[in-house]
């Protein structure tokens, strides 16, 4: 006989004994398997090729005290009908015991069904827990813990154990923390995403040809929007970084140096562009009527694409503190309340081929607005502890008399 780690080619045999020894449905083995198995180490026992028990332990952090420990929950440990009674559960016990010591695992925890597995797993020193509660899995011993329970509160236990496992554990706090960033961020690109196709609305009702002119002169503007694109993504990472490594002043100096590069670049690329429109558009279509259209929307809306740099900028920087709730609020309102409103109203007065103009005066509303977050009360502690932060630099660097 000798004792071993599992591996994939076992599965098929651990899943006999497992059947064997504990009689579970194979849609309940079959889910073990599938997603518990993976996160878990393995053990097993045979003779002569043969798989003849097995236990599996499950990983766990236990709190004593104040200090976590790295811990393991060993479960479903099984030995064979034909092979018990003859030590080989204790060897492969021992062996698991040895090989989870090496990977710094502090205890070992056991829950066992009956009276007779208790006291069987106390002859191997394991130690009696006189609580019956959940939170037995959460006090330690030398070298383990070992409780007799009635079959309900048996099935409490294996489910909070279980419930530790890191692919199906879930940290409530954390969990509302990232919803309260998710779920305006969603609510926002949904919304956006049916109101761009508000806007498309008007665009069609001018006719083919403007709607080709718009999508071609779409290809030109999409040079000022690689440059967006990057300064907005170094905008949230500045501001993610900086702002948890506590470096305020970093942060206050750093939104206003990159959104003024992003409104420079791109004030720069919008004017070069729009002066060049025509050869540029010429390589897409060579059709006038089409190309009059294009050359409209470039100047409707290139020249004033620094707007939308800054105004993305300084978006994305704020979404970079975690104050998602302003920022989906002001891409919401100008887009619902200023984009769609201004180009139906010019449809109405007979400028629909003017409604392309919609998107600058929003890009222009939403600068504005984004400058009012910096009159918050959030970017307000920011500042205060810029500057407590500069305060205590300068007392630190300051020579005394």
């Amino acid at each position: 006989m000798r004792t071993r780690k599992t591996g994939p080619d076992d599965i098929p045999a651990l899943k006999a004994l497992w059947k064997q020894a504990f009689g579970d449905t194979d849609a309940e083995i079959d889910s073990f398997f599938k997603t518990v198995y993976p996160e878990a180490t393995g053990f097993c026992a045979e003779e002569d090729g043969a798989v003849i028990a097995m236990l599996f332990a499950l990983p766990l952090t236990l709190a004593h005290g104040e200090e976590m420990q790295k811990a393991a929950y060993l479960y479903a440990v099984a030995t064979d009908e034909a092979f018990r009674g003859r030590g080989v559960c204790r060897a492969l016990m021992e062996f698991a015991e040895r090989t989870l010591r090496k990977r710094y695992v502090s205890c070992l925890l056991l829950v066992p069904e009956t009276e007779k597995l208790a006291s069987y797993y106390e002859t191997m020193g394991y130690v009696r827990q006189d609580s019956c509660t959940a939170q037995t899995l959460h006090t330690d011993a030398p070298q383990g813990a070992a409780a007799v329970v009635t079959p309900q509160e048996y099935a409490g236990l294996r489910e909070t154990a279980l419930w530790d496992i890191p692919h199906v554990r879930y940290d409530k706090a954390q969990l509302a923390a990232i919803l309260k960033v998710g779920v305006p961020l969603g609510l926002n690109n949904s919304l956006y995403s049916v109101g761009h196709v508000a806007v498309q609305a008007v665009y069609n009702m001018q006719g083919s040809v403007f709607v080709a002119g718009c999508s071609i002169a779409g290809r030109v503007t999409g040079i000022a929007g690689i440059a967006i694109t990057s300064f907005s993504s170094a905008a949230v990472v500045f501001a993610g970084q900086n702002l948890g490594a506590g470096n305020y002043r970093r942060l206050q100096r750093g939104v206003v140096q990159i959104t003024c590069a992003a409104g420079v670049v791109t004030l720069l690329i919008g004017l070069m562009a729009t002066v060049f429109c025509r050869p540029l558009l010429g390589l897409f279509s060579s059709d006038p009527a089409v190309l009059d259209a294009a050359v409209r929307y470039t100047w409707w809306v290139l020249p004033f694409i620094w707007t939308y740099a800054v105004f993305n900028c300084m978006m994305s920087f704020v979404n970079g503190t975690g104050a998602v709730k302003y920022t989906t609020v002001v891409n919401l309102l100008i887009l619902w309340a200023v984009r769609i409103p201004a180009a139906y109203i010019l449809h109405a007065l007979g400028y629909g081929t003017s409604s392309m103009a919609c998107v600058s005066l929003s890009y222009a509303v939403g600068l504005v607005a984004m400058l009012g977050y910096f009159l918050t009360p959030e970017w307000g502690k920011l500042r205060r502890k810029a500057k407590e932060l500069g305060d205590a630099v300068t007392a630190e660097t300051e020579p005394t008399l």
